[in-house]
C-alpha cells in the first residue's frame, strides 16, 4: 500500500468509529478554550471563543449520535450470528435447508447490507439454504481493516462461511457492485461456487476506463455523509428518508425501514462504501477481467434495458464530458456485458423485462426468482434452462 493509501486507511478507520466525533468535538472545544484564555488581543480572544462554542456544538451533536446508536442497537439486535473473522466480527443470516437444492448467497448492490436482498432471501429460504451477510462496515458487521478491497472482502466472506460452518458449493447472486464482488469471489474460490447469477452487475470495463468518473461523486458524497453522521446530522428525518430511498426501500422492505435508516446514520457505512469504490477504481487489475477466468462455472448475466439518454445529459452537463468522451464511454458500455459472459465457458446473457431499470431486482422480484430457479436446475442437471421470461443469448 502506498503512503497516501495507508494514511487514508488510518483516517477511515478512525472516523468510522461512532465516538470519533466526540473526540474531535472535545479537541476543538479544548483548543478554543486555551486560545480564549491565553489570548492577549480581542481578535484572538473572540476567535478562541468562537472555536470553543463550535467545539461544544460538535460535541453535543456527537453525544446525540452516540445516544441514538446505542438506543437503536438495543432495539435492533442482529437477526443472525455474529462471527469472528480475525480482528472484527461479521454478521451472517443463514436460513433454510439445502436438501437437494443449491445453497444461495445473496450480495446486495453498492456496499449495502445483506438486508437489502431480504425480499428475495425470504422467498428462497423455504426451498433451500439461503444466506445473507453484511460486508465489513455494513449492517450489523463491525468495520474491518481499511482500505476495503474486493480481494480482502472475498477472503473475509470465505473465512465467515468457514467459521459459520456453511457448506458449499453456492450459487452466488449479486446485484450491481455486488455482482462484481460475486464474480471475483467465484474466481478466487471456485471450489465453493457452483454458479453465478449477475443482476446488472457493475462491469469491470467501467472500473478500468471510467471508475473515477463514475464513482468519484458517490465517494465524495459518502465522505460528507460520514462526517455529518459523526455529529448527529445523519438522524435528521429528511436525511434518513433520502438515504432509505437511495438504498431502494420499497414495499418489499415493510418493517425493515428502521434498520436501513440506522445503516444510513452510521459513519462506518459511508466510509466503508467510499473505500470499496475508491480501491476498485484505483486497482482495477486486481479484479477478475480475463476471458475464461471462471472455467466452466455456469454463469448468467442479466442486464437492464435502460435508456442512456439521461446518463448522456448528466455526463455533458454535470461532469463536462465532451461528445468524443461520451461516445467512447458508450462504445465501451455496449461491449461491457460481454466481459462477464466471456468469464465462463458456460456464460450467457439475458435481458430484464422492458419497463424496468437497474433496480429490477426490486421492481420485478418474481423475474429474479425465475432465474434463480433456472440456475439451480442448470447446476443440478448440467442442462441450460430457459431465460426466465427474458431474452437469452448464449
Amino acid at each position: 500500500m502506498t503512503h497516501p493509501g495507508r494514511y487514508k486507511g488510518i483516517l477511515c478507520a478512525f472516523f468510522s468509529l461512532d465516538w470519533a466525533g466526540l473526540l474531535v468535538g472535545l479537541l476543538v472545544a479544548g483548543f478554543g478554550m486555551v486560545t480564549f484564555q491565553t489570548g492577549d488581543h480581542w481578535g484572538t480572544i473572540a476567535f478562541g471563543g468562537l472555536i470553543a462554542v463550535t467545539g461544544c456544538i460538535l460535541s453535543a451533536g456527537a453525544l446525540y449520535h452516540l445516544f441514538r446508536v446505542r438506543r437503536s442497537a438495543k432495539r435492533l439486535p442482529p437477526p443472525g450470528q455474529m462471527i469472528s473473522v480475525g480482528s472484527f466480527e461479521m454478521h451472517i443470516l443463514a436460513e433454510g435447508e439445502a436438501g437437494d437444492g443449491v445453497p444461495i448467497i445473496w450480495v446486495a448492490g453498492g456496499h449495502g447490507q445483506g438486508l437489502l436482498m431480504h425480499h428475495l432471501h425470504r422467498r428462497m429460504k423455504e426451498e433451500t439454504r439461503s444466506i445473507l451477510f453484511d460486508r465489513a462496515g455494513s449492517g450489523w458487521s463491525q468495520a474491518g481493516p481499511f482500505p476495503r478491497t474486493i480481494p480482502r472482502e472475498a477472503d473475509e466472506l470465505f473465512r465467515l462461511l468457514q467459521s459459520a460452518g456453511e457448506k458449499g458449493r453456492f450459487l452466488m447472486v449479486g446485484h450491481s457492485f455486488g455482482g462484481l464482488f460475486s464474480a471475483n469471489f467465484a474466481h478466487m474460490h471456485p471450489e465453493l461456487v457452483s454458479g453465478v447469477l449477475l443482476l446488472d452487475a457493475t462491469p469491470p470495463w467501467n472500473l478500468t476506463y471510467a471508475g473515477n468518473m463514475s464513482f468519484g461523486p458517490i465517494r465524495s458524497a459518502a465522505r460528507k455523509a460520514a462526517l455529518a453522521c459523526l455529529f448527529g446530522l445523519g438522524w435528521r428525518r429528511r436525511a434518513m428518508d433520502q438515504g432509505a430511498m437511495e438504498l431502494g426501500v420499497t414495499k418489499e422492505f415493510a418493517g425493515m425501514e428502521d434498520q436501513i435508516r440506522l445503516e444510513h446514520a452510521r459513519p462506518r457505512t459511508h466510509l466503508s462504501s467510499s473505500s470499496a469504490l475508491w480501491t476498485a477504481a484505483q486497482s482495477p487489475f486486481d479484479l477478475v477481467v480475463g476471458e475464461g477466468a471462471l472455467g466452466d462455472i455456469p454463469l448468467r448475466e442479466i442486464i437492464a434495458p435502460e435508456s442512456h439518454d439521461a446518463l448522456r445529459e448528466q455526463l455533458a452537463s454535470e461532469l463536462r464530458f465532451s461528445e468524443r468522451q461520451i461516445g467512447n464511454l458508450f462504445d465501451g458500455l455496449a461491449l461491457s456485458p460481454q466481459e462477464y459472459v466471456r468469464l465462463s465457458a458456460q456464460g450467457e446473457l439475458a435481458h430484464a423485462p422492458e419497463g424496468t431499470g437497474h433496480m429490477f431486482p426490486y421492481e420485478d422480484p418474481d423475474f429474479v426468482i425465475k432465474h434463480v430457479h433456472e440456475m439451480m436446475s442448470w447446476i443440478r442437471s448440467g442442462v441450460r434452462g430457459g431465460a426466465g421470461g427474458g431474452q437469452l443469448e448464449i
